[in-house]
């Protein structure tokens, strides 16, 4: 697992400083990850995959159904609690239930929770649109387990971030500038998540993985993100 070793340290602040300065260089050779795939309904398929489907999904409006980008999340809950999240979720909510769901929830322990197909949109993001489509209705949601705080991202979940991410744009060819939005980038008045730490250290890392050839987002969306901003959304196909 030397690739996720040189992009920890890379990105990952060091111990004992409050100067929190992403590492210089790259490394020299990025080892292939163990592959996730993606089935012909929209299911991820490898190791650590638990399926628990939930009844709260709705329909994509892109072309071929398929989706556009990745808005990340956190939980906002302690660790250990991924499990029964997932669950909470099967059923259609209840009338003092919030609407909420997502398509994958990813434990700090590695376990990754699908819970609904990426060929139908969940409901992860209220506000923001990508081009004319709806965030749920264009977007995968991840939600990471957690407070967004640097303990809660371990080297198990940044692992299966990052496969999940190189299936997801193998897959649906995702352009990289759509695959790094933030819940509180697309809804700042009541949202902040996934937070600076992420955006800033192991993102990074996360996409160079998925693009190594490809197109990095662009310096706009990065700072705007990185000041806490709107960044400025393609405006779709």
């Amino acid at each position: 697992m030397s690739w996720l070793t040189d992009i920890m340290a890379k990105y990952l602040p060091k111990r004992g400083t409050d100067l929190l300065v992403p590492v210089t260089g790259h490394p020299q050779d990025l080892e292939p990850l163990a592959v996730y795939d993606i089935d012909p309904e929209g299911w991820l398929r490898g190791p650590g995959v638990v399926h628990v489907p939930s009844a709260r999904n709705s329909a994509l409006t892109t072309p071929r159904r398929e989706p556009w980008g990745i808005v990340w999340h956190y939980t906002a809950t302690d660790l250990g609690t991924a499990k029964s999240l997932a669950k909470r979720i099967v059923k259609t909510p209840g009338p003092n239930d919030r609407a909420a769901s997502w398509h994958v929830l990813l434990a700090a322990d590695g376990t990754v929770y699908q819970s609904v197909s990426f060929k139908r949109g969940s409901w992860h993001c209220k506000e923001g649109r990508l081009g004319t489509h709806r965030i749920n209705a264009s977007t995968v949601g991840i939600e990471m387990e957690g407070h967004g705080r640097p303990m809660d991202f371990t080297p198990a979940l940044i692992e299966n971030a990052t496969r999940l991410v190189v299936a997801l744009v193998a897959e649906y060819d995702m352009r990289a500038d759509r695959v790094d939005l933030q819940h509180g980038n697309l809804d700042p008045q009541r949202r902040d998540d996934a937070g600076v730490h992420f955006a800033r250290y192991v993102l990074p890392g996360i996409l160079e993985q998925a693009y190594h050839g490809r197109p990095q987002p662009t310096d706009a969306v990065v700072t705007a993100q990185l000041r806490g901003q709107t960044p400025p959304y393609p405006q779709g196909d």
